[in-house]
């Protein structure tokens, strides 16, 4: 006999956002091609219809996950910053870069799920995918407008976001051995003075 899941209730909400977060989890790591619902239903301990319940395909499911992941990165950037005001342009960016570093400390999977998606096939997934990492880098061009019209601010920020998915990706290969506040303080210093500001600010520390 096929072993059956046991289902436990919850409320249909509640439910919802724990098929989300298995789905992360499983596609993070399995990668979206590789992911059936089979596989997200027998993680999260429901039968296959249960997941149907919530989401037509594995594509609407893959939509949601993505968009809530957006919203969740750009709280946590609000989040660092509290009550700082953007007039500090170094202390409005560290503490940025910081929320974005924190967010995928405590969500490796999220990382895996938006920069380590090779296995992307479909050209509509491609697309979202893509649009979500533009209108994270939208909302942080328009923090530099004061100083750049817009054309520019986003193509400073495309070159720092490249900079900072790269560092989060050797830190998290690299065992995370530096605290999320030393890597942010790195990223931050290189993003606003460059590689002389950093050199700089690393001899006068020895």
């Amino acid at each position: 006999m096929t072993d059956t899941p046991t289902v436990s209730r919850l409320p249909a909400s509640e439910r919802r956002e724990q098929l989300l977060e298995t789905a992360l989890h499983v596609i993070a790591r399995q990668g979206f091609h590789q992911t059936s619902m089979d596989d997200v239903a027998k993680k999260a301990g429901v039968t296959k219809p249960v997941l149907y319940q919530h989401f037509e395909s594995k594509q609407e499911m893959y939509f949601l996950v993505l968009a809530k992941i957006g919203q969740q990165v750009q709280d946590s950037i609000e989040s660092s910053r509290g009550s700082s005001s953007p007039s500090n342009p170094l202390e409005w960016t560290e503490l940025g870069i910081l929320g974005f570093f924190k967010f995928f400390e405590n969500k490796p999977d999220a990382f895996n799920f938006l920069f380590g998606a090779a296995d992307i096939q479909d050209a509509e997934l491609r697309n979202e995918l893509r649009k979500l990492q533009d209108n994270l880098t939208l909302r942080l061009a328009k923090n530099l407008q004061a100083r750049f019209d817009i054309e520019q601010s986003v193509a400073v920020v495309s070159g720092i976001f490249g900079l900072l998915v790269g560092m989060l990706r050797h830190w998290m290969h690299d065992g995370q051995r530096k605290s999320v506040e030393d890597m942010a303080h790195l990223a931050s210093r290189m993003v606003t003075h460059g590689i002389a500001g950093l050199i700089e600010g690393l001899n006068q520390s020895s």
